[in-house]
């Protein structure tokens, strides 16, 4: 892969952390919900374009996307 390609896809610490990306609030990482997807997903690396460039580890965000989005597909 060319230098060029690998600097479009490379995500810096900073970059990740500017974007528009909930944290999980306290009371969330404490429910049996939180703690069902975090097990799941923890070993994964997972790419999320509208957000950041690249892959990453799973954070509590990644958590924190599913858990909303199943939120909104009951309402």
């Amino acid at each position: 892969m060319s230098e060029a390609k690998m600097d479009a896809i490379r995500l810096t610490h900073d970059e990740f952390l500017s974007r528009a990306w909930p944290d999980p609030t306290p009371e969330m990482l404490e429910t049996p919900e939180f703690n069902a997807v975090w097990d799941c997903i923890k070993k994964w690396d997972i790419n999320v374009p509208d957000v950041y460039r690249g892959y990453c580890g799973a954070t509590g965000n990644h958590v924190r996307a599913i858990l909303d989005a199943l939120a909104a597909g009951k309402r």
